[in-house]
């Protein structure tokens, strides 16, 4: 079995932008991130300013769910077509339950899903979205 890539960084955030965020996903005040990156108060608020600008969010709730439910950075389109290929359904079928007549439609969507979360195959996107289809059954 194939190692699961690493989460290609899809909002382009700097690394004090990541070590920022895991405080804001750890529930830390920003007083509280200030304190374990020791920088600034005013620099912590900053970078969470930036963070809500590049995930599109706008509270600390709202961006944690963004982050932690769609860490790819994939379009509504994108994951509903990510869902149907774990379902294991072909393109035709999949345009179909787009509301499509052409598979083009399905096949872009796919390479953008491929380049966003860094597989390269149907089973590799299977075994990062549904791990637990590939568990030891012991």
């Amino acid at each position: 079995m194939s190692e699961q890539p690493e989460n290609p960084n899809p909002f382009n955030l700097t690394e004090r932008e990541r070590e920022v965020l895991a405080g804001v996903c750890d529930g830390l005040a920003n007083k509280d991130i200030s304190a374990k990156l020791r920088t600034p108060e005013h620099v912590v608020k900053r970078t969470v300013s930036s963070i809500f600008d590049k995930t599109g969010t706008s509270t600390r709730l709202e961006l944690i769910y963004r982050v932690e439910t769609n860490p790819f950075n994939l379009t509504e389109r994108e994951l509903e077509v990510a869902h149907w290929i774990c379902e294991g359904l072909p393109n035709r079928d999949i345009a179909e339950k787009l509301g499509t007549t052409t598979e083009d439609v399905v096949q872009n969507a796919i390479l953008s899903i491929f380049d966003k979360t860094g597989v390269s195959n149907r089973l590799e996107l299977v075994q990062l979205f549904k791990p637990e289809l590939f568990k030891s059954r012991e």
